[in-house]
């Protein structure tokens, strides 16, 4: 009791916990940052496993690319007997997978995080600058993890070490951990512009040839003669005139992007997509193999990215920007041709999986019929769906959920067109 029989005012309530917003932020971030992993781990998964056998198998090409980049001569004798000594053409094997596994999830995972915090903290950018931006900061922090392995794997095929263990130890003790990091700004202006030239050039190709009537893998179910499969040229009607080919050529530029390529088609366009961004890229790629075989410390002949290009142009004169460009648009045109390949097949079964789910849904005896009214009523989350919208819950039969699946591996797939 207070003074004059007055009850006391109830005590004031405790404190809550709560976090400081920027530790507050970075779970949040983090928390997002696991659901769009997990929520695409399947793709995730394939691709690394994909990216990691292609690697291997074109890792002479690289090493023959590197080899050249960092001679300072042309003449055919001396680069001859250059090669003829250079030592093994698998060196930096180990680097390289190690370098390819995680690298998709990283920069799938925080391209999702960095997505939805521009679409709340940015809303009047405008979409598509978003995305753009979101990408970039997906590549600069799965660049951090590849860094490392390509500076690792670029001392290899130089020779300047004998296996990955003795370069690591070597670094570390040199120059400690920002030897590391030796080229990262190098690497991040090869592969930004790299991966926007390669899926521009391959989508345009693709546009147009579908609007041409060419290259459209059979629709599901579709017969023979069944025309509906692809995009259909996009002319005038003697009733609809320049509005009807108007619509058409907007309805075939729309769906494109969506409709599964035959597989002898996407590993052509994919081959011609990779060897020309390769080609268009190689002064920048250059550039970066300078900057990563440097020996370190002391012995660094280039300071920066700029650096390094003044004094290449300088000491072996322009045409040195685009030494090795044969091997290295051999080597980006053969990986984009099986990732486009094998990205158009995924396309392909995924296509035909919804189109089954919702014949099974609609009481269909299809393949599914026995599984898709079993589907429970589940969320899919941002991170599969790919929406800037809050998750939206799909209905039992299967449709939503496939066609959310698919479109999560397309857009993992994207990750691993990386030209290396």
């Amino acid at each position: 009791m207070g003074l004059f029989g007055k009850p006391s005012p109830p005590p004031p309530p405790p404190p809550s916990k709560q976090l400081p917003p920027l530790i507050d932020g970075a779970a949040a971030a983090l928390d997002s940052f696991t659901a769009a992993v997990r929520g695409a781990r399947t793709p995730l998964t394939d691709g690394a496993v994909a990216q990691a056998a292609v690697i291997a198998a074109l890792l002479p090409l690289d090493a023959l690319k590197t080899r050249l980049q960092i001679m300072h001569t042309t003449r055919p004798s001396v680069v001859r007997s250059s090669l003829a000594v250079a030592g093994d053409w698998y060196a930096g094997l180990l680097p390289a997978v190690v370098g390819a596994l995680p690298y998709g999830a990283l920069t799938f995972g925080s391209y999702e995080v960095a997505k939805e915090v521009l679409a709340e903290r940015a809303p009047g950018l405008p979409r598509r600058r978003r995305l753009v931006l979101a990408a970039c900061i997906g590549d600069a922090v799965g660049s951090l993890w590849l860094a490392p392995a390509e500076v690792v794997k670029q001392k290899l095929q130089t020779g300047m070490y004998p296996n990955a263990a003795t370069a690591v130890r070597v670094m570390a003790r040199t120059d400690g951990p920002g030897a590391f990091y030796q080229g990262y700004w190098a690497l991040l202006a090869r592969d930004l512009p790299a991966r926007a030239v390669q899926l521009a050039v391959y989508e345009a190709l693709k546009a147009r040839l579908l609007a041409a009537g060419i290259g459209a893998a059979a629709a599901p179910g579709a017969g023979a003669g069944d025309k509906s499969a692809g995009v259909r040229r996009g002319r005038p009607t003697a009733g609809g005139g320049a509005t009807a080919a108007a619509a058409a050529s907007s309805s075939a530029s729309a769906s494109s992007s969506s409709t599964p390529l035959s597989t002898p088609v996407a590993v052509a366009l994919g081959a011609a997509s990779g060897a020309i961004t390769g080609a268009a890229t190689t002064p920048l790629d250059l550039l970066k193999t300078r900057m990563m075989a440097q020996r370190g410390g002391a012995g660094n002949l280039y300071a920066n990215l700029v650096h390094a290009a003044v004094q290449s142009v300088r000491v072996d004169g322009p045409a040195t920007l685009f030494r090795g460009v044969l091997p290295r648009a051999a080597y980006t045109g053969a990986s984009a041709a099986f990732f486009f390949g094998a990205y158009e097949a995924v396309k392909r079964v995924h296509a035909a999986a919804a189109v089954a789910g919702r014949g099974a849904g609609a009481g269909g005896r299809g393949p599914t019929a026995g599984v898709a009214g079993a589907v429970p009523r589940r969320v899919v989350s941002t991170a599969v769906g790919g929406h800037d919208a809050p998750s939206q819950p799909v209905p039992r039969g299967g449709g939503g959920l496939l066609a959310a699946r698919r479109r999560s591996t397309a857009r993992v797939a994207r990750f691993y067109a990386r030209p290396a």
